[in-house]
């Protein structure tokens, strides 16, 4: 067994993805480490797996919710005494020296974010996303993250050592965000690199994504602030006016239709031409 685990999850709706995902890994410049695949009922997934033999491929079964799943993975990686773990979505794909970058900066650092380059219909549109807002190897700290995230489960590594036994509440809806912003709350540290990318579908399925708000995702993204923050207040009481303001402004968009208009026009207005997740996304209060 290797000491480094690239680790991510395959699932139904994901197949016409995955030979850009294993022909990435195939061709990375580090080569010691199990790509461990948590299998949440893709059917054909053999067919794949055969096609790419020269990888050290460990699958598990298994079918729940996102945290759920994202739990039971870290904690089958804990208790099989991984050094490293390494993030990576099975619909996106990764530059060459993603592995062999992570583990390096992970001598200094406890997590390494690295860069974004948005895809879609199989053409890379914006390069270096999170570098029009992070400074090559910037030390990324607990208050950045406040109203926004650069952690995905698709750019990031950890040291295992950081993390224990998991366990996620099954209703959190942006699991990363909240992993990620728990770690940091504990001081460890966090660097962002743009020496390395990985390649971020921007497409239909996408439960994030970089979107623009739109009439679409303005109630469901104000949803995903809301439980964000009502998990945070948990640990940090600052969340806790955060929750209530954002709760205040769903239940004005909810009730009052004239009033979601005007709130969506003046949050398409402000919105940062490079947002972050979920940071086009404002209370009122916030306006």
């Amino acid at each position: 067994m290797n000491k480094v685990a690239f680790f991510s999850v395959v699932y139904p709706g994901v197949e016409s993805f995955l030979d850009d995902f294993f022909k990435s890994l195939m061709i990375q410049s580090f080569k010691n480490f199990d790509l461990i695949i948590i299998n949440d009922g893709l059917h054909n997934l053999d067919v794949f797996i055969s096609k790419y033999s020269d990888l050290h491929i460990k699958i598990i079964s298994f079918t729940d919710v996102i945290p759920k799943i994202r739990e039971y993975g870290m904690n089958y990686l804990i208790a099989n005494k991984y050094d490293i773990i390494i993030f990576g979505d099975s619909d996106d794909y990764f530059n060459l020296n993603r592995v062999e970058t992570s583990v390096e900066l992970l001598k200094r650092y406890d997590i390494v974010v690295n860069d974004l380059s948005l895809v879609k219909n199989n053409e890379v549109f914006c390069k270096n996303y999170i570098s029009s807002r992070c400074s090559n190897m910037q030390e990324i700290d607990y208050n950045f993250i406040e109203n926004k995230n650069i952690f995905g489960f698709t750019n990031t590594a950890i040291r295992a050592q950081i993390i224990k036994q998991m366990s996620f509440n099954k209703n959190i809806k942006a699991v990363d965000w909240f992993f990620f912003s728990t770690l940091l709350y504990n001081d460890i540290s966090a660097v962002f690199t743009n020496n390395t990318t990985t390649f971020y579908r921007q497409h239909s399925s996408n439960i994030a994504g970089i979107n623009k708000v739109n009439s679409t995702n303005l109630i469901p993204h104000l949803e995903v602030k809301i439980n964000h923050y009502t998990e945070m207040q948990k640990t940090d009481q600052k969340y806790t006016n955060l929750c209530e303001s954002y709760k205040d402004s769903l239940s004005q968009v909810l009730n009052n239709k004239d009033y979601f208009h005007s709130y969506l026009v003046t949050l398409q207005s402000q919105e940062p031409k490079h947002h972050l997740w979920w940071e086009n996304i404002k209370s009122v209060k916030e306006l």
